[in-house]
């Protein structure tokens, strides 16, 4: 069975104040893949370690080398066709932010024009807690899911690009910028 790649990923999370007392801009999630062992199945040890906490049957997550980014880089491909497959993510100490300020940064690298979902959400509420989506269609488009109807970026892909994005929600006044490669879109 040939195996596609889907897309190699480098994340970071920082949020804003969490509570009373807490570091200014505490960081909750630091997923850089510098220290981890190249080309085998990353682990689900969470957080702390820098992993996701689940990766779903038929799904292969497996750290690369730098060369496709400019770091390690974890590479996810689906093994088997069918149902939608995930590697998912969670803040350190499965801490939820409320308040101030939360700061989302992805790279990814879309091997192909396909369909992809990257989705933020608080918790485990599944999508009726999504802050927001991203889907890469077929045709090179993104398209932008929130509480307000689909919208599509003015952006759009390509096989192999390197896109950075950046999620700056501002919780309190119910807000978010996104930067796409370092601009508004």
């Amino acid at each position: 069975m040939a195996y596609r790649p889907i897309f190699s990923v480098l994340i970071m999370l920082a949020a804003g104040p969490v509570s009373a007392g807490s570091l200014p801009n505490p960081v909750l999630l630091v997923a850089d893949f510098n220290d981890r062992t190249l080309n085998v199945q990353i682990g689900s040890g969470g957080a702390v370690v820098g992993e996701p906490v689940s990766i779903s049957s038929g799904l292969q997550a497996v750290v690369r080398p730098a060369g496709v980014l400019p770091t390690p880089s974890l590479q996810l491909k689906q093994s088997a066709t069918g149902a939608a497959r995930f590697a998912t993510f969670e803040f350190l100490g499965g801490e939820e932010v409320t308040t101030g300020k939360l700061s989302v940064f992805m790279v990814l690298k879309p091997a192909t024009l396909d369909r992809f979902l990257v989705g933020i959400r608080e918790g485990s509420g599944g999508a009726a807690k999504e802050f927001a989506s991203l889907l890469f269609k077929s045709d090179g488009e993104i398209a932008l899911n929130d509480v307000n109807p689909t919208v599509t970026l003015s952006s759009t892909y390509s096989a192999g690009q390197v896109l950075v994005f950046e999620f700056i929600y501002d919780l309190d006044a119910g807000t978010y910028d996104l930067l796409l490669n370092n601009a508004s879109d």
